[in-house]
């Protein structure tokens, strides 16, 4: 998809040239030197032939190109390099496009791979609570004609025996009130144990999230201590690079310096000689 013209702008604005590059000097390590002193780099460009070695930097934030400016005349390698504003923006090859659509494919495949486990997850817990509702509605419809029944039957049983003694009467009535008070209690240890189940589903699903959290976490943690050694190694590297080329530094101006004075030593021989005959 192209870029629109605010895009554009914005682009070129966050893109600074830096020419007069080393030619020891990789695009890498160029990345590097801006991105330890400015701020976080997009992309870089460096083309191959070119009888002046120049990048292209794009940064993600446009505070950084102030401070890129700042570094006008630093040290990359041997030169002194020349920091100015862009004029175009860098433009993305065909594979890094390729590399970025699959990166985007990839993450929504994750992302759609997420949400299907979410929505079994919520179909799992549904069916659960629909089962335990219907489970509840059973023993309570159970309950509930039970009771009329036998209501209705102590009732029909009271008219057709009040000739009968009221003690048989009084311990048939209370012999199903404790009846209907145990079904009670069968029911408050079923809700109970309903509301149990529950709790510990709940209390499973929050370990699991805190485990997958944790897991994610360990993960970004190997991830920035990977970045940190390379990050170690690299500045390392450079350190040495920097130690070689001033150690030619010195032997260059000693040689120089052997080399004057030999100069020096071979005028001297010819006068002196002349002084001895005269």
């Amino acid at each position: 998809m192209a870029a629109t013209p605010d895009q554009r702008k914005e682009q070129v604005a966050r893109t600074v040239y830096a020419g007069n590059i080393d030619y020891a000097v990789n695009e890498l390590e160029v990345r590097q030197f801006f991105e330890e002193r400015c701020g976080k780099v997009m992309r870089t460009s460096m083309p191959d032939n070119s009888a002046n070695k120049y990048c292209f930097i794009e940064f993600e934030n446009q505070s950084s190109v102030q401070i890129a400016f700042a570094l006008n005349g630093s040290i990359i390698g041997t030169k002194a390099v020349k920091v100015a504003q862009a004029n175009g923006p860098i433009m993305k090859s065909a594979s890094a496009n390729v590399t970025d659509l699959k990166s985007q494919q990839l993450n929504a495949i994750n992302s759609q791979a997420y949400a299907m486990a979410l929505q079994q997850e919520a179909m799992k817990y549904q069916q659960y609570t629909s089962a335990a509702a219907k489970k509840k509605k059973k023993k309570r419809r159970k309950y509930s004609t039970s009771s009329s029944s036998s209501s209705n039957s102590s009732r029909s049983r009271g008219r057709r025996s009040r000739h009968k003694k009221r003690r048989r009467y009084s311990s048939s009535s209370s012999s199903s009130y404790d009846r209907r008070r145990h079904k009670s209690h069968k029911d408050r240890r079923d809700r109970d144990r309903d509301d149990r189940d529950k709790r510990d589903s709940r209390d499973k699903d929050k370990d699991k999230e805190r485990d997958r959290d944790d897991r994610r976490e360990r993960d970004d943690r190997k991830d920035r201590d990977r970045d940190d050694r390379r990050e170690r190694d690299d500045r390392k590297e450079r350190d040495r690079d920097e130690e070689r080329s001033s150690r030619r530094e010195r032997d260059r101006e000693r040689d120089d310096r052997s080399s004057r004075d030999d100069r020096r030593e071979s005028r001297d021989k010819p006068r002196e000689r002349e002084r001895d005959e005269d």
